[in-house]
């Protein structure tokens, strides 16, 4: 800047210089200006001005990507037109703080509705202009956060699904070491039982009425046994002949216990229902979490309907919901008069974490596993329901025409040998009623409490026995470690293992190197007189 003195006095030259000055701040204003709006058009973000009235009055092109709308589309129309109906309070409440609160600013979240009507969440930062007469609005940049939310869910749900993995195999591992128990306390209920019923033998005595409903009763609780431990943990895929009628009423069994008595069970089965072949634990799994599902839909109490048919796809049976692939199948429906599923999210409830339920209260994993586990075993399932009504969910099965093996009547048909038998057990009272069986069957019998015990046994009775019966899960020394004890004693060994533990839980290589065959506690009389006579022709 020029400037010109006259004595000790300096002075500008204003006529030359100031238009100078104005010109370059003019410049620079402009210049920055050009920046800014190259800021905000280039944004990604969402950029958008709304006067006190409400009515957008600019918004950035990044809108168009974003929501599909143009400019035209959208300035001039008010706020609430594209915010979800839900969120409208909200919005309110930040405009009325921000206008009581004129140099603060809000960062709130936001469902902001898409071309589509589809909602984006949206994280705004807000601040209010409406005093700046260039901006005469509040200034709200948003940022489209709608991804981060459905990857922070996805993370939640996986979450929630270790969660739940990990309490059911804690519940797996206690439920198959109490079964052990209970097991060896059924075994003894049922041997003596079996013993005293050859004695009572005519079923119209009191004893042998009293004897019988003893072993109905205690081969129930086996399989109840079985049912908790195939709920509480998941087996191997393992396919056998099953019944429906059978399952629904055995998986009722569990659960009618814990259900509400305003709830009433209908039962409405096809007689000489086909069979079908499938695993039981997972079908056990499929009317498990129907029958949860429509237990929640009902807090107030109700009716859960079984009903069972059998179904032959000819010309005249079509299904509009897909296709059959042979003709002879089984229809299982599963009704409850609920409160039913709203329209809105019926495209969803098959879908991996989908869940109406609240925190903690359900994974979003049961629907999807039923429609797996269904559509696995070659079958196919779909629903209707009506909001305040109830629902249905109907599933098909493939029908078989094998027939279940290893009825589970009791039979007294005793197969009797004779030989030395060595028969290992920690639990007392199993030796004694073992014992007492065997001996009846014509068998000497010798009794080891432990491998210790055992090993001294077998050392001095080794050419006398003729087979050993071995409980695989023994404290200190377990089964196969005795095996391995005795087999260096006498090599040609004939052994029979039993145990509490289901034949999916023992180790195929201890089947396969220490055995002739496994008997699963709680065994039948019947079933230990073949075992044993099979073991030794």
């Amino acid at each position: 800047m020029k400037t010109f003195q006259m004595g000790k006095t300096e002075y500008f030259d204003v006529e030359k210089e100031l238009p100078s000055t104005f010109n370059k701040n003019k410049l620079w204003i402009y210049e920055n200006e050009e920046v800014f709006r190259l800021l905000v058009e280039n944004s990604r973000d969402l950029i958008s001005i709304i006067n006190k009235d409400g009515i957008i009055s600019y918004i950035s092109p990044s809108c168009k990507k974003l929501l599909g709308y143009s400019y035209k589309d959208i300035v001039g129309k008010g706020v609430f037109n594209v915010v979800h109906n839900d969120d409208i309070p909200k919005v309110s409440e930040v405009f009325s703080y921000l206008i009581r609160n004129p140099d603060d600013f809000l960062t709130t979240e936001l469902r902001i509705l898409d071309k589509d009507k589809t909602s984006r969440n949206i994280e705004f930062i807000i601040k209010n202009f409406i005093r700046n007469p260039d901006v005469n609005g509040v200034l709200c940049i948003g940022h489209d956060i709608t991804e981060w939310k459905k990857e922070k869910q996805k993370l939640k749900n996986l979450e929630e699904q270790l969660y739940h993995a990990q309490k059911m195999e804690a519940i797996g591992r206690l439920v198959t070491g109490i079964s052990h128990d209970f097991k060896n306390i059924l075994s003894v209920i049922m041997g003596y039982s079996e013993v005293l019923k050859l004695k009572f033998d005519d079923d119209s005595t009191k004893e042998g009425k009293a004897l019988l409903a003893i072993l109905k009763n205690a081969e129930r609780a086996s399989k109840l046994i079985e049912q908790l431990i195939s709920i509480a943990k998941e087996e191997k895929y393992n396919p056998v002949i099953l019944n429906m009628n059978n399952e629904i009423k055995l998986v009722m069994s569990v659960f009618e216990k814990v259900f509400e008595k305003n709830i009433d069970i209908v039962y409405d089965f096809a007689e000489n229902l086909f069979n079908i072949e499938a695993d039981r634990s997972q079908i056990d799994q499929v009317i498990m979490n129907l029958v949860i599902n429509a237990k929640d839909a009902m807090p107030d109490g109700g009716k859960l309907t079984f009903k069972t048919e059998n179904i032959f796809i000819g010309e005249d049976y079509k299904e509009k919901y897909f296709e059959f692939k042979q003709n002879l199948y089984i229809k299982v429906s599963v009704s409850d008069t609920g409160t039913g599923i709203p329209d809105k999210i019926k495209d969803k409830i098959f879908k991996p974490f989908f869940t109406t339920k609240g925190k903690r209260k359900g994974t979003g994993l049961g629907l999807t596993t039923v429609y797996r586990i269904i559509e696995n075993h070659g079958g196919n399932i779909y629903f209707h329901s009506k909001e305040g009504k109830g629902t249905t969910f109907n599933f098909y099965l493939p029908a078989t025409s094998k027939d279940i093996t290893g009825n589970s009547t009791v039979d007294y048909k005793l197969m009797k040998g004779n030989g030395t038998i060595l028969f290992i057990d920690d639990e007392k009272c199993i030796r004694d009623i073992a014992k007492i069986q065997l001996e009846y069957l014509g068998y000497k019998v010798l009794l080891a409490s432990d491998g210790i015990e055992a090993i001294k046994i077998f050392s001095e009775n080794k050419n006398k026995v003729d087979l050993v019966l071995l409980d695989i899960m023994m404290p200190n020394m377990n089964g196969e470690k005795i095996f391995q004890e005795l087999k260096k004693i006498k090599q040609e060994i004939k052994v029979l293992l039993i145990s509490g533990y289901s034949e999916n839980d023992i180790e195929s290589e201890i089947l396969n190197k220490c055995s002739l065959g496994f008997i699963q506690k709680p065994f039948t009389f019947t079933e230990l007189s073949r075992a044993v006579y099979g073991a030794l022709m």
